[in-house]
This record gives structure tokens, sequence and C-alpha cells, in this order.
């Protein structure tokens, strides 16, 4: 089949995958072997010092929520939710990713609560969660509003939504 008669979402999922699967987020960041204990507190610490005061309020608002993490990638905001007494569990397509997140939180000593999911159909009920957050994430997603109206349909009425897009005026 060639490229034109592909499916451009189903084409651009697969594209996503293979590059999240080759560059999980920072790993290449740091001056440690790939998904080493150096590694992870290299770039947890890179994360810490960039701290915003309204982010750390928001992350320290979601104690004692069930939160769902939409793109965890190996598990940097992850691992400061789950230390601090958030119900978290967390999606991602780049199975290894997923795998650095799991060795990340097992060195950690925290519960590893991932699994490997397309934003667009992610694996739980209706109304599951009290925080759904995606930080720089969703607009890589091919079908950006097939994502988010499944971020909506996981959330539990009134509950928060928590998404970062990039732009190109951000400071990112």
């Amino acid at each position: 089949m060639s490229d034109q008669s592909r499916d451009p979402i189903s084409h651009g999922r697969e594209e996503a995958g293979a590059y999240w699967n080759a560059h999980p987020i920072a790993t290449d960041s740091v001056p440690h072997p790939r998904g080493t204990e150096e590694s992870f507190d290299a770039i947890f610490e890179r994360w810490e010092q960039n701290m915003s005061e309204r982010r750390l309020a928001f992350l320290d608002s979601c104690r004692d929520k069930r939160l769902l993490e939409i793109g965890c990638g190996i598990g940097i905001d992850g691992r400061y939710f789950s230390s601090h007494g958030v119900k978290y569990q967390a999606v991602d397509m780049s199975r290894e990713s997923l795998k650095l997140a799991r060795r990340h939180f097992t060195m950690k000593d925290l519960l590893p609560r991932f699994a490997n999911a397309d934003a667009t159909r992610l694996p739980f009920d209706d109304d599951t969660f009290d925080v759904v957050y995606s930080s720089g994430v969703l607009h890589h997603v091919p079908n950006m509003i097939g994502a988010c109206r499944e971020a909506v349909r996981v959330l539990r009425p009134g509950g928060t939504a928590r998404v970062m897009l990039y732009h190109r005026a951000s400071y990112h």
C-alpha cells in the first residue's frame, strides 16, 4: 500500500509511535545511560528546578485524587504525583517509554500503574478520574479532537482537566 492510500491518522499514529520509541522524552538530555537511576534522577532534578509556583500548587492540589496522565513518557510528572499522595494512573503509546517508566517507578519504590494505549481509545470506564492531566502531548496526537473527547469521557462530572499545549510564543 502506498503512503497516499493509507489512512492519515493511522499513518500519523505509526510515525509518532516509532519516533517516541526511538527517543523517549528527555532521555537524550542527560549524560547518563538511558534507564539508569542516575539518568532518572538527573531528569527529575532538572524538572524540579523548572517548576513554577503555579504548577506546583496544581500538582499539590491533586493529593488523594484519582488522576490519569495521558502521555506519561518515562514517568517524571508521575513520580511527583505518586510520591505526593495522588492515586496515579498513566497511559502512553510508546512501549519503550512505558518500559522506562516502569523501571523508573520500580527504582523509586512507587506503584507502576501504566498502560499502553492510544489517547483516542482510553481503556477506562466513563467518569473514572477526578483529574485528567496531559502536559505537552495532545497536540502530537494525529486525532487531537478524538483524544480530547476521550479525556472528557473518562473525567468524572465536576472533575479537572489540566492540559498544556505548546505554542510558538510559549516559554517552551
